[in-house]
């Protein structure tokens, strides 16, 4: 039986303490693709099978021939889209499918549930074929007195040092139950970080956010006004709205102690919060810092690749849409300015030489002597080298998902790396001669096959041609350049695979109806640019030259 037949007047349901027809703004759809791979259990079948039922309940369309692995991310990115639309029962429907036909238990699906504040308990009922739906009310939740009095909140460093680990956290993932107060964004950052804050206030304004609705104290159109005490003024914003934070982090401000205040009130009180690390300091850094702030808590830094920070920048803009009922930009100006942010902070990071991390040899040698995080520990006993998630979720005796993070944060920090596709991915100690800021996983992310298409047809005129031919098979080229062998069912799956890959990361779009015909998109152009670099492409060479010399710098990653 589906969500919606089991509760057909879900919308109507009334709460201040679940949700029952919506999500959170702080509801994480990463997690949600932690909990299908985990669903999909070690063998691919399952996952296979998931993911085409989501895809048809979604109306994602035919997703044949991708990696199961590969898929996830679209197929939850299609159920957001659902929910976004007003179709909560998809999500629902969805999670049951995990249990259902997957290999998640209805104890993890439950937990997930209730971490997000959402009304129902999943339970497997004698009668009924498949997950049944059990709707919490406000009475059967054990925490429901547990509140935050918001009216005696100071922005102090008194405040800011008791409350390092507040009671509202435990909350925080679950998301603030929406009132009538205004919502607000407020980029707390350290004053000697306005250029790139500025950057995001020009981001935001972009979105359409109102002038009135965004508090940045570097920015003279959304500081404090002129005559106000700043104290005063900046806590009737915290008492009077709901914060979307988002927490500017650098060396600068854990040296700030006004920001280091600001941090301390913000965080007890916000109802969204979001991190960005600014370049020079990344997830590490943070931990060995003092402050309210959860370790755990979601955020992006400039020292990861431009996937990670593409991919925290598209969900920011969604939140934002969400919270101001905005219209939504479209998908190719959206991209000229989120790319255009993302070159001004690193053009800035390099003018204040903050753009690299240079270890001292010292310091690499050292590198591996504290174990104390436990995926590195996990990989240096299992020999330097560990292969799936699911290896290293046995290796630590947790879930997938679990794992997944744990491997997500070591990646952050710099102390592993990641090589090959989801379904074969290898996580490997960072070798101490290994510059983390040249990083080869950023360009095997996709395949060397890929990497050729794209910076290929880049620099001939965009196109890229998929064609069916009398025979069985498909052929892939650009306008003037060939890429197969021979026209044969391994080189067509082959160069097919690797165009899939290119259109699913959003590199290149279709335009043809007689020939399917792909152009690239500017992020397609961009990331031409950046794999021609760092894998040193030769364009002057035959594709079937340029492959053969990258098969060896592929070994060699």
């Amino acid at each position: 039986m589906s969500f919606k037949e089991e509760h057909p007047n879900y919308k109507e349901y009334k709460s201040e303490q679940f949700y029952y027809s919506d999500v959170p703004y702080s509801f994480n759809w990463s997690e949600l693709e932690s909990l299908v791979e985990e669903a999909g259990g070690k063998e691919r079948e399952p996952l296979a099978k998931i993911v085409q039922i989501i895809a048809k309940i979604t109306r994602a369309g035919t997703i044949s021939g991708w990696p199961s692995y590969d898929a996830i991310d679209f197929v939850v990115s299609k159920i957001r889209e659902r929910v976004k639309e007003g179709k909560f029962y998809v999500l629902m429907d969805c999670l049951g499918i995990l249990c259902d036909d997957g290999e998640l238990s209805i104890e993890t699906l439950n937990e997930f549930l209730e971490d997000y504040s959402i009304g129902y308990r999943a339970s497997s009922g004698a009668w009924l074929s498949g997950i049944s739906w059990e709707k919490i009310e406000d009475e059967d939740y054990e925490d429901s007195d547990i509140s935050v009095d918001n009216s005696v909140v100071t922005p102090t460093l008194s405040d800011n040092m008791s409350i390092s680990s507040p009671e509202g956290i435990v909350n925080k993932k679950r998301g603030t139950k929406m009132n009538n107060k205004p919502t607000k964004i407020f980029i707390t950052h350290s004053a000697k970080d306005s250029e790139y804050v500025l950057l995001i206030t020009e981001l935001l304004r972009r979105l359409r956010v109102p002038n009135n609705c965004i508090v940045c104290t570097s920015d003279h159109i959304h500081t404090i006004p002129n005559g106000e005490n700043a104290y005063k003024w900046l806590r009737k914003q915290f008492v009077e709205s709901n914060l979307h934070m988002i927490f500017v982090l650098s060396k600068n401000y854990y040296e700030s102690i006004p920001s280091l205040n600001e941090m301390g009130a913000a965080w007890l009180v916000s109802t969204k919060s979001d991190l960005l690390l600014l370049p020079g300091f990344c997830f590490s850094d943070l931990k060995k810092e003092s402050g309210c702030l959860d370790k755990d808590i979601q955020g992006c830094s400039f020292e990861s690749d431009d996937t990670m920070i593409k991919r925290w920048l598209n969900n920011l803009r969604d939140d934002v849409i969400f919270e101001f009922n905005l219209e939504k930009p479209d998908e190719i100006e959206w991209e000229g300015f989120r790319d255009s942010f993302i070159k001004e902070v690193k053009k800035l990071a390099h003018i204040n030489g903050t753009d690299g991390r240079n270890m001292s040899q010292d310091n690499n040698s050292s590198f591996y002597e504290d174990t104390s995080n436990p995926v590195v520990k996990a990989i240096v006993e299992a020999g330097g080298e560990v292969q799936g998630y699911n290896t290293v979720a046995e290796l630590l005796g947790i879930s997938v998902t679990s794992a997944k993070r744990k491997i997500q944060q070591a990646i952050d920090e710099g102390l592993i790396i990641a090589v090959g596709s989801n379904v074969n991915k290898v996580f490997r100690l960072k070798s101490q001669n290994e510059s983390i800021v040249f990083n080869k996983t950023d360009a095997v992310q996709i395949s060397v096959e890929s990497a050729l298409l794209l910076v290929y047809a880049a620099t001939d005129d965009g196109r890229i041609i998929r064609e069916e031919t009398l025979s069985p098979y498909i052929k892939v080229y650009t306008s003037h350049k060939k890429f197969m062998s021979e026209v044969n069912e391994r080189e067509s799956a082959r160069w097919e695979e690797a165009l899939d890959m290119l259109i699913y990361l959003g590199y290149v779009k279709e335009v043809g109806d007689q020939e399917s015909i792909y152009t690239l998109t500017r992020t397609g152009y961009d990331k031409a640019d950046h794999l021609k670099d760092i894998m040193n492409i030769n364009t002057d060479n035959e594709p079937l030259d340029e492959m053969k010399r990258l098969e060896g710098w592929r070994n060699e990653t």
